[in-house]
C-alpha cells in the first residue's frame, strides 16, 4: 500500500482505501448469510468454524484499509504540506485521532442499540464508502508543490537546499528507502506505531465488555460517561 501510495498520490489512495473500507463493511453486515450460503452450496464453513474465519478475513481487511491504509494516506498527505512546523501538525493530528478514538465507542454503541449491529454496519458503510470518497476528492491535495506552494508556506526563493537530495526546496534530508530501513529513526517509531496500532485497535473493538467485566453498563454516551466516573471514584 506504501509502494501504491508513493505511485498514486494520496488523492487516489483514499479514495481507493473509502470505497474498499465501505466493501469491507457491508461484507461484515451480510456475513451471517455469507457464510450460511456457502456452507449451503459447497458445504465448507460450517457452524462456529464458518464464522470466526468468516469474521477473521473480514476484521483483517477493515485493519488494513481502515486503520492502516487511511490512516498512513491522512498522516503522510499532512507530512508532505509541513516541513519546519512538521511536528506541530504531526501533533496536532494525534491529537484529534485520538480524540476520534475516544468518542467512537460510545457512539458506535449508541448506534447499535439504536439499529441492531446489522444496521449500524449499513451506516457506516455509507459514511465511509459513499461520503468520505467524495470528501477525499474535494479536499484531499497530495503536495503543496502541485499548486505551486511550497511547505510550511515559505516562498521558494531563499528556501535553503542544503540537504544531499533536496526535493522541492525541502530543507531535510531525504533518504532512499533502502537508506531509510537500516537507519533507528525508522526502525524505532515504526516499532512504536505497531505496538500502539495492535494495542489500540484490541482496546477500541472490546471497549464495552471490558468496562463490563466490572459491571459498568454500556448504555449510551451519556450514562456511560457517569458510570465511569462513579467507577473511577471507587464507587460500587
Amino acid at each position: 500500500m506504501g509502494r501504491l501510495f508513493d505511485r498514486k498520490g494520496a488523492t487516489f489512495m483514499a479514495i481507493l482505501a473509502g470505497a474498499a473500507l465501505g466493501a469491507c463493511i457491508v461484507y461484515m453486515a451480510a456475513i451471517d448469510v455469507i457464510v450460511a450460503g456457502l456452507n449451503r452450496v459447497f458445504g465448507i464453513l460450517s457452524g462456529e468454524i464458518g464464522v470466526i474465519l468468516g469474521l477473521s478475513v473480514g476484521f483483517f481487511f477493515i485493519r488494513l484499509w481502515g486503520q492502516g491504509v487511511m490512516t498512513m494516506v491522512s498522516r503522510n498527505m499532512v507530512m508532505k504540506w509541513f516541513d519546519r512546523r512538521r511536528g506541530l501538525a504531526n501533533g496536532i493530528l494525534g491529537f484529534v485521532t485520538t480524540i476520534g478514538f475516544s468518542l467512537s465507542p460510545p457512539v458506535l454503541d449508541w448506534l447499535i442499540r439504536l439499529l441492531s449491529w446489522r444496521g449500524a454496519y449499513l451506516v457506516l458503510a455509507a459514511v465511509v464508502g459513499l461520503f468520505f470518497p467524495v470528501v477525499a476528492r474535494l479536499f484531499f491535495s497530495d503536495r503543496p508543490h502541485d499548486h505551486g506552494l511550497v511547505p510550511d508556506g515559505t516562498s521558494r526563493t531563499g528556501h535553503a537546499k542544503t540537504s544531499r537530495t533536496a526535493l522541492n526546496g525541502s530543507s531535510q534530508v531525504n533518504y532512499t528507502l533502502r537508506e531509510a530501513r537500516i537507519t533507528s529513526l525508522f526502525r524505532y517509531p515504526v516499532a512504536t506505531l505497531f505496538i500502539s496500532g495492535a494495542i489500540e485497535t484490541a482496546v477500541t473493538f472490546h471497549i464495552i465488555s471490558i468496562f463490563q467485566e466490572p459491571g459498568l453498563a454500556a448504555s449510551g454516551p451519556r450514562r456511560f460517561g457517569t458510570t465511569f466516573r462513579s467507577y473511577a471514584r471507587g464507587a460500587d
